[in-house]
């Protein structure tokens, strides 16, 4: 099992190096604004995955020329709680040219005690980890909507929902055979759907990996820094195994699967850190899937709860859906952009983890 040991700085120094050229450390720090802990993201110019690929996708993929931020955990519900109210609460409807699905599975509910306007939610009052369970069943143009509400500081304005990371006017009432939706986040935003290659990266790249040959930096099979597939069932705190290392692959009679917050294997992490790679939720990436040369579909990975039928979480094990499909195992990891070193805030929210794997052979 992978050893992590985390320690945090004195409150009284709320400035330290950037240690991600250090051997063997990573940084993460809790984003202000969303208050996500993020995963600083860089090896630049990585070599794209070079592994077995029975399906003919993944080859070449993954090499991201650039350093970012993304979120170590999957959308929780405290923070679409406070995005979906800012959305839906209000006297003046969001003019957004398309449906959105309303979340199937979270940890937020009807407030029945809201009178208007619009629609009021709260955190569910029977889930003692309610703020951070996994958000599942929103759509891709959701979660770009989210991103526009975050690249504009949270405002509730209705105009900073509909633009800064995505054009909402470019999304298409119709998604067949294609849709218009606009294919990449815009030049500049801060917040954004991680496109395919930087969410395989985070969830499988490893710059300390040590190769046959001598050489360090590689690709992992699975998303724990692991070949071996993962176990899936329920966490040791909610009564099931200290060996499940995912919350996927399985399902209760109660469906208490749904009910598994975020960070429940505390020790099953990607290389860099990131958490529920596999479980919670399948998670949206940016990436267009193409049909006839014609953008049909928006890229998916990872595993879902509640889906019984998985048995792998391979590299290789890519999904796809239609933008507006809202499909109760799906959500999304927030990526960000890496602020200017002047404006970074180092302080009790920072973490550093050891990523050097010891394991038997």
């Amino acid at each position: 099992m992978r050893r992590v040991n985390t320690s945090i700085p004195p409150a009284a120094s709320l400035a330290c190096a950037l240690l991600l050229s250090t051997p063997h450390l990573a940084l993460a720090q809790v984003d202000p604004l969303t208050g996500i802990e993020m995963a600083r993201i860089g090896a630049v110019n990585n070599p794209g995955y070079n592994r077995e690929d029975p399906n003919g996708r993944v080859t070449g993929r993954g090499s991201v020329s650039y350093e970012y931020n993304i979120g170590r955990t999957e959308l929780p519900s405290h923070l679409f709680l406070e995005f979906y109210n800012a959305l839906k609460a209000r006297p003046d409807p969001v003019p957004i040219p398309v449906n959105l699905v309303a979340p199937f599975r979270w940890g937020g509910e009807v407030d029945p005690n809201y009178s208007g306007p619009g629609t009021r939610y709260r955190l569910r009052s029977d889930l003692p980890n309610a703020a951070m369970n996994p958000v599942g069943g929103i759509d891709w143009r959701t979660c770009a909507i989210l991103c526009n509400w975050l690249h504009n500081n949270k405002s509730t304005a209705a105009s900073a929902f509909l633009n800064g990371a995505y054009d909402v006017s470019t999304f298409s009432q119709s998604t067949f055979p294609t849709w218009t939706d606009q294919q990449a986040h815009n030049p500049g935003a801060r917040y954004w759907i991680p496109t395919w290659d930087e969410w395989l990266k985070a969830a499988h790249f490893d710059p300390n990996k040590q190769n046959d040959d001598g050489s360090t930096g590689g690709w992992w099979l699975q998303p724990n820094a692991s070949d071996i597939p993962l176990t899936y069932g329920l966490p040791a705190s909610m009564g099931g195994s200290p060996l499940n290392q995912a919350n996927a692959g399985f399902q209760t009679d109660q469906q208490i699967e749904y009910t598994v917050p975020l960070k429940a294997y505390p020790d099953v992490q990607s290389p860099w850190g990131l958490w529920d790679v596999a479980g919670g939720t399948r998670e949206w990436t940016e990436t267009v899937g193409l049909a006839n040369g014609q953008p049909r579909w928006r890229l998916i990975d990872g595993t879902g709860w509640g889906d019984f039928t998985t048995t792998t979480d391979f590299v290789w094990s890519q999904g796809a859906l239609l933008p507006d499909d809202g499909i109760t195992s799906v959500g999304f990891r927030i990526a960000s952009a890496i602020p200017p070193p002047s404006s970074i805030i180092l302080c009790s929210g920072v973490f550093l983890w050891n990523t050097r794997r010891k394991r038997e052979n």
